[in-house]
C-alpha cells in the first residue's frame, strides 16, 4: 500500500508540473524528509479514504500565526506526526482537520472566512486544524508570500503551511478544492473526507463527534 501511494504521489506531481510554466518551488517551502523522521508513527494501513491511515507528510509554515507574525525567520517544519497521540499525552486533542486551499479557489476563500471562528469554538473541545495552501491565483505553486498574505487576510489562528509540491494531491484532485480530512489523532485514521465547500455537514459532524468523545468517561 505504501508503494502504491508513493507512485500515486509521484504521478500527481508529474501531471501537475508537465506543460506548465510554474516557477521553481522555493527551497524554504520544500518539506524536508530529514526533519520529518517519525519512528513511532503508524507503519501500515495507509490509504486515502475513510478508515485508512494518512501517510505522514511534512510541510513548511507557521504553527502559531497569531502569536508569532509570519515571516521567513519564523518558518517551522510541521508534520502530521506532530499530532499523532496514541496515548493521549499531548493534551485535550481528539480530532485533526486537515484542510487544503488555493488562492484561485472561490470555495476555499468562502470557507476560510469561517475557519478561525470554528477553531475558537471547537479548539477547546479537542479540535486542531492544519491548513495547506497549494496554488496561487494563476495556479502556480504557492509561495511563502502567498502563505503569509493568506494568513493576514483571514486572520488565521491555527497552523498554516505551504504545499507547493501538492503532497495532498494523493487524496483528491486540486480541482475539487477545498479538501477536508477529519482525522482521529489517536490512530491517524481518516474519519470523514469532504470535497468542495461542505461546511454545512463538516461542522455538525465535528461538533457531534467531539461531544460524543468528551462524554465518554
Amino acid at each position: 500500500m505504501r508503494r502504491g501511494l508513493t507512485q500515486l504521489l509521484a504521478l500527481s506531481l508529474l501531471t501537475f508540473a508537465c506543460g506548465s510554466n510554474a516557477p521553481t518551488i522555493p527551497k524554504e517551502l520544500l518539506g524536508s524528509s530529514s526533519s520529518c523522521a517519525a519512528p513511532d508513527y503508524p507503519k501500515d494501513g495507509f490509504g486515502t479514504e475513510p478508515g485508512d491511515v494518512v501517510q505522514n507528510a511534512c510541510f513548511s509554515g507557521y504553527r502559531s500565526p497569531r502569536a508569532v507574525p509570519p515571516s521567513p525567520e519564523h518558518l517551522e517544519i510541521i508534520a502530521f506526526s506532530d499530532y499523532y497521540d496514541p496515548a493521549g499525552t499531548k493534551g485535550n486533542v481528539e480530532l485533526l482537520l486537515v484542510n487544503t486551499a488555493a488562492v484561485w479557489c472561490a470555495a476555499c476563500v468562502a470557507e476560510h472566512h469561517t475557519l478561525p471562528a470554528h477553531y475558537d469554538e471547537f479548539g477547546p473541545q479537542g479540535l486542531v486544524i492544519l491548513s495547506t495552501l497549494f496554488q496561487d491565483a494563476a495556479r502556480n505553486p504557492a509561495t511563502l508570500t502567498d502563505v503569509e498574505r493568506w494568513i493576514t487576510n483571514f486572520d488565521t489562528n491555527f497552523p498554516m503551511v505551504g504545499d507547493p509540491e501538492l503532497q495532498m494531491g494523493i487524496y483528491a484532485s486540486p480541482d475539487t478544492a477545498p479538501l477536508n480530512l477529519v482525522i482521529d489523532v489517536h490512530t491517524m485514521r481518516i474519519l470523514r473526507k469532504y470535497l468542495g465547500n461542505q461546511s454545512e455537514v463538516i461542522w455538525p459532524y465535528i461538533e457531534s463527534e467531539l461531544a460524543r468523545r468528551n462524554a465518554t468517561p
